[in-house]
């Protein structure tokens, strides 16, 4: 026997975040090219007018990305948990309540900024010259409310069905479409901010049809299906999501907090460097998004999974490769703030200077600011509403302005542009209060898990293997051992090892390795053992393929076994790891 015992590592968990979270980077950098282009553009040759009235339009993009977090994160909490519990028929009712919700608020939305956009214009401040340009960019916004909103769920939700990269390829037609038009405008057209607005919505309605190619598949875990209680789900969806949504009214009020500090610390040249920093701060804000986002949906499914050694594990991944990205992105800040702030700003000496330094004060907080977020979405997604508001309130309002005020009490301006930091410190203290309800230790009570998060009486093994017949041996002696020794039923044991067997010979022989370089095929095997229900459930990192759908008697005959013994039997591709689970 090549081991006594069998360990749980975490090697496919690297393996599928991994992926996730290149794609998610890659897809957020890539989103944030068209705006950050939609502002050199207006800037600097539809005139500063034209900026300011870009300015005054502006709540109307955070409106439309409000609406869609609310859709986006609380549809896939949801359906990340229904994911790990094996409820299919569950994801698509929410997926269809959600995007039909979506669709009537969106359509509404439109409606209003075509019907009043002048009295919105009016209402956001903007006056004389400036109320017909934001009048106009209104609409052209407005007409693409729908494929806007419905563009950034879909790329949250089809990551829970390896649709990433399709959503990565709408995401880089988006921009380009959306930076060609952009000159267009500019240049042959001259359709001011009304063709910019419109031009973001087109190249929104792109990248949105290109995402619903998705739905040609034919064997996809999202679609559309008639929920058994559209207002439950619905309520459901928003309760999930409003804690996000109320992030971002938190981040806009601690925005006009800190532009008031800084005028009194340093005049109007600080606060044009905290609007160019948070310019250049979208391109990290990407990122530590990216890295976020991708850890969610991994907290959701293990969580709904109730898989505890998962969770853990990916929450390590999830850090460990958010820290390394976040003290890259520190480097590459820190080392080009005076390149970033000429890119943006003219030669105004002192604001150049302040925005530098802005810039490098900021780089500092990321790795903080990294660790902070993934906390809070970790919260999110394992439905601890009341602590992500809590969460919410201090990280993006409360310690944030409070200690810009302290801070610049006693080191001014630079205080102010360090509160990022002074946040993220005092955060993990600040929570440690309403975390006094969990009594797990160390990272279980960071981590928020309940008592009974697993059941007393659950028997629970969980074991790493590679494709290698000694080990698969030496795994079913082991797993024989393990079952006398918990007094699993003879039956019962007897009919798990078969299926293990014949499970993990099925993907050694139907499977192309993932390693090319060593070799090696890695699976992970969970076994649930709880009142006489024993669930195995088995993942590994082989090519894409369904053991369920062989068409040949030579590869149907190890998994018909399996058939024949299984109250149920489920497969599911997610992040490029096999998943399949059997109900003995």
């Amino acid at each position: 026997m090549k081991n006594s015992t069998f360990t749980y590592n975490d090697h496919l968990i690297q393996h599928s975040m991994r992926s996730m979270i290149m794609i998610a980077v890659a897809s957020g950098l890539s989103a944030m090219i068209g705006p950050f282009v939609d502002g050199i553009i207006t800037g600097s040759i539809l005139g500063s007018d034209a900026m300011a009235a870009f300015g005054y339009a502006s709540p109307v993009m955070m409106f439309q990305a409000a609406m869609a977090g609310i859709f986006a994160n609380g549809g896939t909490i949801l359906s990340s948990m229904y994911l790990g519990k094996g409820e299919f028929k569950q994801i698509r009712e929410n997926f269809t309540v959600t995007i039909i919700s979506m669709v009537v608020i969106g359509a509404i939305f439109t409606f209003l900024c075509c019907c009043f956009s002048e009295s919105f214009a009016y209402f956001l401040g903007a006056d004389g010259e400036l109320l017909p340009q934001t009048q106009a960019y209104i609409v052209g916004l407005g007409l693409g409310t729908v494929p806007i909103m419905a563009m950034q769920v879909l790329l949250v939700y089809l990551r829970l069905d390896n649709g990433e990269m399709l959503c990565f390829v709408g995401v880089i037609v988006m921009t380009v479409v959306n930076i060609i038009l952009d000159l267009l405008v500019a240049f042959v057209w001259d359709a001011g901010l009304f063709g910019m607005g419109l031009a973001t919505s087109i190249s929104y309605t792109v990248a949105a049809v290109i995402a619903l190619v998705y739905f040609k598949r034919s064997n996809r875990i999202l679609g559309f299906s008639k929920p058994t209680s559209f207002k439950r789900e619905l309520l459901a969806v928003f309760a999930a999501g409003i804690p996000n949504a109320i992030g971002r009214i938190c981040s806009s009020v601690s925005g006009v907090c800190m532009n008031r500090l800084l005028f009194l610390s340093a005049g109007t040249a600080a606060v044009t460097a905290y609007s160019t920093q948070a310019t250049i701060g979208a391109f990290s804000n990407a990122i530590i998004m990216g890295v976020c986002s991708s850890a969610s949906i991994f907290s959701g499914l293990y969580y709904g999974e109730r898989n505890k050694s998962a969770l853990k594990a990916a929450f390590r991944v999830s850090c460990k490769y958010g820290l390394l990205l976040a003290l890259v992105l520190t480097a590459l800040f820190f080392g080009f703030s005076n390149s970033l702030a000429h890119l943006m700003l003219d030669d105004n000496a002192e604001a150049l200077r302040l925005t530098s330094l802005a810039v490098r004060l900021l780089s500092i907080s990321f790795p903080i600011e990294m660790l902070s977020l993934i906390f809070i979405y970790h919260y999110l997604f394992t439905k601890k509403y009341m602590l992500t508001y809590v969460s919410y309130l201090l990280h993006n309002l409360g310690l944030l302005v409070g200690s810009a005020f302290i801070a610049s009490h006693f080191i001014g301006v630079n205080g102010i542009f360090l509160a990022p930091l002074f946040t993220g410190i005092l955060l993990f203290p600040a929570l440690l209060p309403f975390l006094r309800e969990y009594h797990g230790k160390g990272m279980e009570k960071w981590l928020a898990l309940e008592d009974d998060f697993i059941p007393n009486d659950c028997i629970i093994l969980e074991s790493s293997i590679i494709s290698d017949s000694e080990e698969i041996t030496a795994f079913c002696d082991y797993l024989r051992l393990f079952c006398k020794e918990k007094s699993i039923d003879v039956k019962k044991a007897d009919s798990l090892i078969l299926c293990v067997r014949e499970l993990v010979t099925n993907v050694m022989l139907h499977r192309d390795n993932y390693s090319k370089k060593k070799n090696i095929l890695y699976m992970d095997i969970r076994v649930v053992y709880l009142k006489d229900s024993l669930i195995l459930t088995l993942m590994d990192n082989g090519k894409k393929c369904n053991p369920t759908e062989y068409k040949s008697t030579s590869a149907q005959h190890g998994i018909q076994k399996v058939k024949d013994i299984a109250k149920r039997i489920e497969y599911r591709y997610i992040s490029k790891v096999n998943r399949i689970q059997v109900d003995l």
